[in-house]
C-alpha cells in the first residue's frame, strides 16, 4: 500500500506441520520512529526432542499422533530513533501440549504432572548495529540486549522463570588485506520454574563453541567468546553473467578470505540435568580451527572450516552464515 508493509505467510506441511503468519507496520507515526508487528503461528511435530544425553539431543517420534504442540501469537512495538538503533517491547501468549511420554521419559521436560500449559511472556529488546555489511561484516561493532519474562502468573504457573541475554561484536581492520573480529555473548536466567523444552542454552541455533557443534549444553548461564582473524586472499570480484535475461540480477560478486579462529565458552548446567552421561556442562570448553569463507551474491556465505578442541572432537564443518 506504499506504506512499506510486510504481509508474510509460512507454510511447511508434511511430517513436521509449520504455519506462520506475520503482519509487520514499519512505521505508524509521521515521524517514522513507532512500528507495530503482529505475529502467530502454529507448530505440530511427529518427532521432537526429549532429553540430553552424552551431550546429544535425544527424540521421540510417534507417527500417528503429535507429541509436541504450540500456538504461538505475538504483539510487539518497536522505537527506532535512527538508523543504527531499535528498541522492541514484545507481548506473547504460548499454549503447548505434549504427550504424556515426553513427561515420563525426562520429568524435567514440563515441571508439572500435566501435558498443557499456556503462559504469557514480556520481552524487551535493543539492537545497536553499526556494522559496514550485516551477512558478513569487517568494520564497526554490534550490541544487543534482551531481558525476557516468561509466565506473568495470569494462566498456570508451570513456566515462570526470567532470563537476560547479551551479544557484543566488534570488528577492525588490522592491515590492507588483514582483519580482526570478537564477540561475547552472555546469558543468565532462574532455575526453578525453567523446562527443558524451553532451555536453549549453548549448541542452538549458531550460539556454540566451533568444534562442539555436535553437542547441546543446557544451563541457566553461560559465557561465550569467539574470535577470528580474517585474511583476503581474493578481494571483491564483479563479473556480469550475459546470459540471465533479467539485467539486475546479472552482476555478481564474491570474495575468499581464510579465516584462523579461537572459541571458548562455560555453561552453568543444572544439577538434576548433569546426569545422563552429560560431561560439557560446568567444563571450560575451548576450540581452534581454520577455515576458508565465500562471500557471494545476495549476502550469501559459504564456510568450510576444520576444528578441532580439547576433547579430540572437532572435524570439517559446513555454515551459511558469517562466523561473527
Amino acid at each position: 500500500r506504499g506504506r512499506s508493509e510486510y504481509l508474510t505467510m509460512k507454510m511447511i506441511t508434511g511430517y513436521n506441520e509449520y504455519l506462520n503468519f506475520r503482519y509487520k507496520i514499519p512505521y505508524i507515526d509521521q515521524g517514522k520512529r513507532f512500528g507495530l508487528e503482529f505475529n502467530a503461528k502454529t507448530i505440530r511435530r511427529h518427532e521432537t526432542k526429549v532429553n540430553t544425553y552424552h551431550d546429544e539431543l535425544t527424540f521421540f517420534k510417534k507417527e500417528d499422533t503429535y507429541p509436541y504442540k504450540q500456538n504461538h501469537g505475538e504483539v510487539m512495538f518497536t522505537y527506532r530513533p535512527g538508523i543504527n538503533n531499535v528498541h522492541a517491547l514484545s507481548l506473547t501468549f504460548d499454549d503447548y501440549s505434549f504427550h504424556d511420554t515426553l513427561l515420563t521419559i525426562n520429568p524435567d521436560y514440563l515441571n508439572a504432572s500435566r501435558s498443557k500449559t499456556n503462559f504469557l511472556g514480556l520481552n524487551y529488546t535493543l539492537e545497536s548495529d553499526y556494522r559496514d555489511y550485516v551477512s558478513y561484516p569487517l568494520h564497526g561493532h554490534y550490541l544487543k540486549l534482551s531481558v525476557t519474562q516468561n509466565g506473568l502468573g495470569l494462566f498456570d504457573k508451570d513456566v515462570n522463570f526470567w532470563k537476560i541475554e547479551g551479544e557484543y561484536a566488534n570488528y577492525f581492520q588490522l592491515d590492507e588485506r588483514l582483519f580482526f573480529a570478537a564477540s561475547f555473548n552472555g546469558m543468565m536466567s532462574r532455575e526453578e520454574n525453567h523446562p527443558f523444552f524451553l532451555n536453549e542454552a549453548m549448541g542452538y541455533s549458531d550460539f556454540f563453541v566451533r568444534s562442539y557443534e555436535h553437542n547441546v549444553i543446557n544451563g541457566d548461564a553461560l559465557g561465550l567468546v569467539r574470535s577470528n582473524v580474517k585474511y583476503t586472499l581474493i578481494p571483491t570480484k564483479t563479473f556480469t553473467l550475459d546470459f540471465i535475461p533479467l539485467k539486475q540480477f546479472r552482476k555478481v560478486f564474491f570474495a575468499l578470505y581464510l579465516n584462523i579462529f579461537a572459541d571458548a565458552g562455560y555453561v552453568d548446567g543444572f544439577a538434576n540435568w548433569n546426569s545422563n552421561g552429560n560431561r560439557l556442562p560446568n567444563n571450560f570448553l575451548f576450540g581452534k580451527g581454520i577455515g576458508l569463507d565465500l562471500v557471494t551474491y545476495y549476502e550469501k556465505v559459504l564456510r568450510i572450516e576444520y576444528s578441532w578442541n580439547k576433547h579430540n572432537g572437532g572435524g570439517v564443518f559446513l555454515h551459511f552464515t558469517a562466523p561473527i
